[in-house]
């Protein structure tokens, strides 16, 4: 168990320190998928980056598109209900998310994809949660219709992501599940408050909820510490918002290819020799050359 570094000289660069103080409590023991095998990934936007970080090392990934309001673990469970195990749609606002917003076909080719990949790669990106005035859960926010965006609660998304977990299982006993958190911060606070507190709790909400899942040691479930790495390290070695032609939401490729290029490393077989699968990972980042 390593200490907090100290001193300046401790922390040298963002690939150092990640691989140093944030990496190894979650390396798996040994590689767990190969080239061919297909990953699925699902959530926020980092989810699309995982998704186009596979696609460039060859390895076929599909991602489930959708809007931010719905990324949540509930939202994420909501939808998975219906399209997994077959739930009729009865709430208006649930029919019109999933038509309208997620789009049909999408949802069938992502049934299709999750039953036959080999891996699951689940994204938690926001903990807030926006209900109409009797307290019904809405898939998506729409125009004129009166409701509230509540925060809700760890052991209500750790329910949530175990949920999601048994749904995939269930059509897929095999695949293996990857979580992580998404270090992209909310766009905006619910109400007038601060968009910078609002962000922290929900943040905060959601990795305690997945350390809690985590906790449970369901086989073959991992975590990856992508949001650790980028809000934690950011403090130490320098700015990793809104560089290289970034807005201040979104942190510099440069970071995530770090931070993706680790993960191939570790859950991919090398490929034609031991070395393969390094230059793979400096293709997505230089500073692994």
């Amino acid at each position: 168990i390593e200490r907090y570094p100290r001193s300046k000289d401790a922390v040298p660069s963002f690939r150092e320190a990640f691989r140093h103080y944030v990496l190894p409590p979650y390396i798996p023991p040994k590689p767990i998928f190969s080239r061919s095998d297909a990953i699925v990934t699902q959530g926020s936007c980092f989810a699309a980056n995982v998704a186009k970080t596979m696609t460039a090392i060859g390895v076929k990934a599909y991602w489930l598109e959708i809007q931010e309001v719905m990324n949540s673990p509930l939202a994420n469970r909501t939808y998975l209900e219906y399209l997994l195990t077959g739930k009729p749609i009865t709430i208006k606002n649930h029919k019109i998310g999933l038509q309208s917003v997620v789009g049909v076909q999408a949802l069938v080719d992502f049934k299709s994809a999750l039953e036959s990949a080999a891996g699951f790669v689940f994204t938690a990106g926001l903990a807030y949660c926006w209900f109409a005035e009797d307290g019904e859960f809405q898939l998506v926010g729409v125009k004129g219709v009166p409701g509230k965006a509540v925060l809700t609660t760890t052991d209500q998304n750790q329910e949530h992501i175990e949920a999601i977990i048994s749904m995939v299982r269930a059509v897929n006993p095999a695949i293996k599940i990857i979580l992580t958190v998404s270090p992209i911060p909310l766009t905006r606070a619910p109400g007038q408050g601060s968009a910078f507190t609002a962000d922290c709790l929900s943040k905060s909400t959601l990795r305690v909820a997945v350390n809690q899942v985590m906790a449970q040691k369901i086989p073959d479930v991992y975590y990856w510490p992508s949001f650790d790495a980028i809000r934690w390290l950011s403090g130490h070695v320098g700015p990793l918002f809104g560089v290289e032609g970034e807005d201040q939401r979104h942190p510099g490729q440069s970071y995530i290819d770090e931070i993706l290029g680790a993960f191939v490393e570790h859950f991919f077989l090398p490929v034609r020799g031991r070395g393969l699968i390094r230059i793979l990972a400096s293709r997505l980042c230089p500073s692994m050359g």
